[in-house]
């Protein structure tokens, strides 16, 4: 009689039997497959079988078998697994080298990755999503007659649900012009009118993460000082929150565009809309706060900071800093680096979104790479940068890695030329405190929607193009 958790696996293995411990000569443990990553000795002590097990010496006396199974990453967890991991194949973050499960490339597991180098998608799957490749799982089944303390002991051991790599989404700036706005609750405030075939890539992803560039509200006055003022509707929140998007940071050149009421506004339907937030407070010390996710294991910080060039008519980061006791969004770096810093010694992972640079170039300006790499010294894992309306690349820096732009996202009725159209959604997988692997999903973030790119090879061999830039100044 064969018992898995949930059902019986019919597998094919290559059988190498050890004998395992003088204590259980009676009734023994086989390993189906001995790997050196998984310690048998260690797991049955922490996990001791149950004294009638040992006692058990008439009938058909049980077996315990742990097999090692070789599979495809599945949305539940394989039936009988007590322990797993994930073998990667590792490339440089400059390199566009499309990776097959049948490419002869080295294996490596996922968490010996060193911070320079990103575990690649395989047949389009990264470690941790449904359908990659490459996973090894130690499965337990018994063998035998099987008492009720056995079958207590089986239905005890760990639960792994929890413990598998996590796939962070990020895109970039998101704004809806007001004539759009119209149009989208005109045709029934559906989100797939604004997102169209994103939205199974955006909703697939552990956290969502982007950039909203102005604020949600029906009230407040232009901003004289700016050039450009934006104003969203609260409906287009809830698509927002229907595509999938778990956090969104809200320090950016937008967020006074019409004044302190649409701020205030703003911060009370993220609320409401269980939307997460950064950057932006009552005071400085809520602008300055980090929001915590804690997903599949990983403990993830987040914390926002704008620090965008002065505007034409002289519009400034401190125009818009919050204070003591004055709402706003933190525009202060050291202070940036100082709860980077915080969160850290935490053992949190944390993860800046940064809204600075210069607008419409594709490289990075030497200022902002010095900016974001400070913050990367400071402790982060990953910096996420917004306001140059164009991609510009990746590169690792010390412990971390570094997307200096990731372009426009939702640009509705802005009528940008089309290298501003260049965008794509970034996903990167977390797993145990370190950013282990990267894959970029072109995406057109057109006019009237955005979509996905359908020239895959030229538009991910441009992105990559400026992340071999960036390598080669270095």
């Amino acid at each position: 009689m064969l018992i898995t958790m949930r059902k019986k696996l019919q597998l094919s293995l290559l059988c190498c039997v050890l004998s395992f411990s003088c204590s259980l000569k009676q009734v023994p443990v086989v390993f189906s497959s001995h790997e050196p990553w998984f310690n048998g000795v260690d797991f049955l002590e922490k996990h001791p079988l149950p004294e009638v097990f040992l006692l058990s010496g008439s009938g058909n006396p049980p077996m315990v078998r742990f097999s090692l199974v070789r599979h495809a990453e599945t949305a539940a967890i394989l039936p009988g697994a007590v322990a797993r991991r994930w073998l990667a194949v590792e490339l440089p973050y400059s390199s566009a080298t499309a990776v097959s499960s049948t490419t002869d490339l080295p294996r490596v597991p996922l968490d010996a990755i060193r911070s320079d180098m990103r575990a690649a998608a395989i047949d389009g799957f990264l470690p941790g999503e449904a359908g990659y490749p490459l996973v090894e799982s130690v499965v337990v089944s018994i063998e035998g007659t099987i008492s009720k303390a056995l079958r207590d002991w089986f239905d005890r051991l760990p639960d792994l649900t929890d413990e598998k790599p996590l796939v962070l989404g990020a895109v970039g700036d998101m704004i809806v012009n007001r004539s759009y706005q119209d149009a989208f609750i005109a045709a029934g405030k559906k989100t797939e009118f604004l997102l169209g075939d994103t939205l199974p890539l955006l909703r697939s992803r552990d956290i969502l993460v982007g950039n909203l560039e102005g604020p949600v509200s029906l009230r407040g006055k232009p901003n004289p000082v700016k050039r450009y003022q934006f104003r969203h509707d609260p409906s287009l929140l809830a698509a927002i929150v229907d595509a999938g998007f778990d956090h969104v940071t809200f320090a950016n050149n937008h967020t006074l565009d019409y004044g302190q009421e649409a701020f205030s506004d703003t911060l009370r339907y993220l609320r409401q809309a269980k939307l997460s937030w950064t950057g932006a407070g009552n005071n400085l010390q809520e602008a300055a706060q980090a929001v915590f996710k804690d997903v599949k294991g990983e403990r993830i910080s987040f914390l926002s900071f704008a620090g965008y060039p002065v505007e034409s008519r002289g519009y400034s980061p401190q125009d818009a800093a919050a204070g003591p006791s004055s709402p706003g969004i933190l525009v202060d770096p050291r202070l940036l680096r100082s709860r980077i810093g915080e969160e850290a010694a935490s053992g949190r992972t944390v993860v800046v979104i940064a809204h600075a640079g210069f607008e419409y170039i594709t490289s990075p300006h030497e200022s902002i790479r010095t900016l974001y790499r400070s913050f990367i010294d400071a402790g982060a894992s990953l910096v996420l940068g917004g306001h140059p309306h164009v991609l510009q690349g990746i590169e690792p820096w010390g412990r971390g890695v570094i997307a200096y732009s990731l372009g426009n996202f939702l640009f509705l009725g802005l009528n940008e030329d089309p290298p501003a159209q260049k965008s794509g959604i970034f996903s990167f997988v977390v797993y145990k405190g370190a950013v282990r692997g990267f894959s970029f999903a072109p995406v057109v973030a057109g006019n009237d929607k955005t979509r996905l790119d359908p020239a895959v090879s030229k538009a991910t061999a441009y992105f990559f193009s400026l992340c071999q830039a960036l390598a080669s100044e270095n």
